[in-house]
């Protein structure tokens, strides 16, 4: 540890917890932060201070008094007034080395002494119930002790984007002179990111991609429109998903990301020719031996059934996942158990699905995969099991989407005619607003036809057809109200929305039922 960043921290007690955080947070930029006083906090602290106190209070660089209500109070602030008349009698002051942070929730009326000789120094505030003021006090803090902040960015190396967004962040740090004020909005952009705060996380990215291009000093930040890109994906902004593709493109076209990142915006539209085409094009730009770079555009190759090459089965297969990161991990098991699915090989893909449930990494298509496996292996109780386990667990698996699941439980017990069990799962969880799907109206349709409620299952088909959902737009759409037409007694409708769907794109031969997630798409 450098010898300039050892930082004492004075502070009353009632404030230990801003402290802490405080401390903390400097503790990522790299300080070695002492909190001397906690061992004579448990005592009465006398004075003149006990010599090895002295001692260690002389070796720190910078002397940090936290200054609220209750520092300042001769009662409340006792430790922290006698730690700062220490400070104030040996010259820290004249030294130049006393940073005076104020809390802002908790600001004193009046600086009493010895709190009153700080008021010259222009006190930090620090704003510990405002996460964006709190950040932006920690960076001016940080400069105030001569260190540029550096973002907290969790580490998410299976992101295609990771490498070089991380690397652009740096860049800007270290080359533009005002970097300092960005870059507590990476950390908070990241914390948002985290937490699923896509909306957040988009207007976070948005604001620094433009306070860098106009300040004149960087503008190819390709990764970083990627990201921009990934937020506004999440928050159903697709045409403006779209447009910082290409604007990424413009800066880096042979970019794998670039190619990555508009495969993903072509799987969501189904155009899955154009899909599978940018996939291959930003595997293509990977290194060969690479996985973590090309797990990401190859799962959904997989996860579609798409012709792998033996190298890239391979790679998948053989991988050693020791190094690797949970998140990592889940990817890697998840791209194994439908390699291994495909191939007929039911016990790995349990085995592997059972792999990813010890280290709490399974998803929802491993829970799938490892439900259609034991349906292929003649073990139904096991394959419900499987179901009701991950359901009984889902809120607490932030991996695991409960709605897929119910999904196939019902199928389950459908294929079984079990129609009293089906129903409720449908009424209960798959016909909510955040939940239904054209799918899933077909299926509750074809429930109420045969418990003999027919007049309930056209009225079903006809609120589908009646604008619940946008016009069709790709073969899957197209099917499912061909089915309502039929269900509805339509033939020549419903064979005019069948041969739609299964011409809707001549590169692809017939419609099949996907597995992983109980959609018709065409076949890659």
């Amino acid at each position: 540890m450098k010898e300039y960043r050892r930082i004492f921290i004075s502070f009353a007690r009632s404030d230990a917890g801003e402290a802490a955080t405080i401390a903390n947070d400097l503790k990522e930029q790299g300080f070695e932060v002492w909190d001397y006083a906690l061992k004579w906090k448990k005592d009465d602290l006398g004075y003149p201070p006990p010599d090895e106190f002295v001692e260690l209070m002389q070796r720190a660089t910078w002397f940090i008094p936290i200054v609220s209500a209750a520092s300042v109070s001769p009662a409340g602030g006792k430790y922290a007034v006698r730690e700062l008349e220490y400070a104030l009698e040996h010259d820290l002051i004249i030294d130049q080395r006393i940073v005076p942070v104020l809390l802002s929730g908790s600001r004193p009326k009046k600086w009493l002494k010895p709190f009153d000789a700080l008021e010259p120094l222009e006190a930090i505030t620090i704003d510990t119930g405002d996460m964006r003021a709190y950040l932006q006090g920690i960076a001016v803090l940080c400069r105030r002790l001569n260190v540029s902040y550096k973002p907290i960015v969790r580490d998410r190396p299976f992101l295609p984007f990771w490498h070089g967004f991380t690397e652009e962040i740096e860049q800007v740090r270290t080359e533009m002179e005002e970097a300092w004020k960005l870059m507590p909005v990476i950390t908070e952009f990241d914390q948002c990111w985290e937490k699923g705060k896509w909306q957040e996380a988009l207007d976070l990215i948005a604001f620094f991609l433009c306070a860098v291009r106009y300040g004149g000093t960087m503008s190819d930040l390709a990764s970083t429109w990627i990201v921009k890109a990934a937020c506004e994906f999440e928050t159903g902004q697709f045409a403006s998903a779209e447009e910082s593709i290409r604007t990424a493109a413009r800066v880096h076209p042979g970019d794998p990301a670039v190619s990555g990142a508009m495969g993903y915006l072509h799987l969501h539209r189904k155009e899955y020719a154009e899909a599978r085409e940018r996939l291959n094009a930003a595997l293509a730009g990977c290194e060969a031996g690479d996985l973590r770079g090309r797990l990401y555009y190859l799962r959904p190759l997989i996860e579609r059934g798409a012709a792998l090459s033996i190298d890239n089965r391979n790679l998948v297969l053989e991988a050693d996942p020791s190094s690797w990161s949970d998140e990592e991990l889940s990817g890697l098991l998840n791209a194994g158990e439908i390699l291994h699915f495909q191939s007929g090989e039911y016990e790995k893909t349990i085995d592997l699905f059972e792999s990813a449930r010890e280290r709490n990494i399974h998803d929802t298509v491993s829970v799938i995969y490892a439900h259609l496996s034991c349906l292929k292996l003649g073990r139904r109780a096991e394959a419900e099991t499987v179901l009701t386990s991950a359901l009984h667990e889902g809120r607490s698996v932030s991996r695991v989407n409960v709605v897929p699941l119910y999904y196939y439980l019902a199928e389950q017990y459908f294929s079984a005619d079990d129609l009293k069990k089906t129903l409720p799962i449908y009424e209960k969880h798959l016909l909510r607003p955040e939940a239904v799907t054209r799918r899933h109206i077909i299926r509750y349709a074809q429930i109420l036809r045969r418990l003999g409620d027919k007049k309930r299952m056209r009225t079903q088909c006809i609120r589908m057809l009646g604008g619940m959902f946008p016009s069709p737009k790709n073969c899957e759409d197209f099917y499912y109200d061909g089915f309502a037409q039929y269900l509805l007694g339509n033939t020549d409708r419903a064979q005019y929305d069948f041969e739609r769907s299964r011409h809707f794109d001549s590169y692809y031969a017939q419609c099949v039922e996907h597995p992983a997630h109980g959609v018709f798409e065409q076949r890659m």
